[in-house]
């Protein structure tokens, strides 16, 4: 059984042979994404001069839920998208490319985020002339429905049209798309922390101002990782004594630092 597209210049081929007879039957399955679109199914019989039987065949659909507008798989009829609107989209093995288009005014900062649940899903920003300015998501990553992957990519954009290329590594799947206009953050404060015990574990608290910044993610780091180490979601554990720095760095490229210090002291 083979799956074809509209031009018969692709395929799919799920099972190759399906053994079965009438008083034990065979079945298979096959489920994938498919664009809105003509194909075709061909079944053909392993033997050279045929042989007969009975088969049955089943179509059914169910609607994705995607709010991609295809045909979009060149530069030419790419699909406007809007700041902080979302797309869902499908990549599917007869797709080469999604294109999506945006334009700026002005010269603004972006992020540009992406949730992939398909396998190999690469993504990248182009410039009006189609040269590629910057990669969103890699082909090396191993996402599912289950396990989404997902990516953001953060730079400073002149005025003009840019495209966001999605291209399927071979896999068919859904994702995730939006991007926006960055509202950096101005400050940074930890909430305060008067000491800690050698052993203890303390999760860290970031007031972010203006409370609308766009990315409120922090990078976390210890001035000294021997008196305390802290992860990338602010938990702090206390390992020796003496007093620590730890800093929060925004991620929206402000630079903006904020900073506080610990006493580890041991217990009495």
């Amino acid at each position: 059984m083979y799956f074809y597209n509209s031009d018969l210049t692709s395929r799919i081929i799920d099972n190759k042979y399906i053994y079965g007879e009438i008083s034990e039957p065979k079945f298979n399955s096959y489920d994938n994404f498919f664009e809105a679109g003509e194909y075709y199914i061909r079944l053909e019989s392993r033997m050279n001069k045929g042989v007969a039987g009975r088969l049955d065949l089943k179509l059914s659909f169910e609607d994705s839920g995607s709010n991609e507008i295809s045909p979009n798989g060149t530069y030419q009829n790419a699909m406007p998208i809007y700041e902080n609107s979302e797309i869902n989209g499908v990549i599917t093995y007869f797709d080469e490319y999604d294109y999506y288009k945006f334009e700026l005014s002005r010269e603004n900062r972006i992020n540009i985020g992406m949730y992939s649940y398909c396998k190999n899903l690469r993504s990248e920003l182009l410039d009006s002339d189609l040269k590629v300015i910057g990669e969103i998501s890699n082909y090396w990553h191993d996402a599912s429905k289950e396990e989404p992957k997902y990516f953001d990519y953060l730079d400073i954009l002149s005025p003009g049209t840019y495209y966001i290329r999605v291209k399927s590594g071979g896999y068919s799947g859904e994702y995730k798309l939006k991007y926006n206009i960055v509202n950096q953050i101005k400050k940074i404060r930890i909430k305060k922390v008067k000491k800690l015990y050698v052993g203890d574990k303390k999760k860290l608290k970031a007031i972010i101002s203006p409370k609308n910044a766009t990315l409120k993610n922090v990078i976390w780091a210890s001035s000294d990782s021997w008196l305390a180490e802290v992860n990338d979601r602010g938990v702090l554990v206390a390992k020796n004594t003496g007093t620590v720095e730890i800093t929060a760095t925004a991620r929206d490229g402000s630079n903006v630092v904020g900073r506080i210090k610990i006493k580890i002291v041991r217990r009495k």
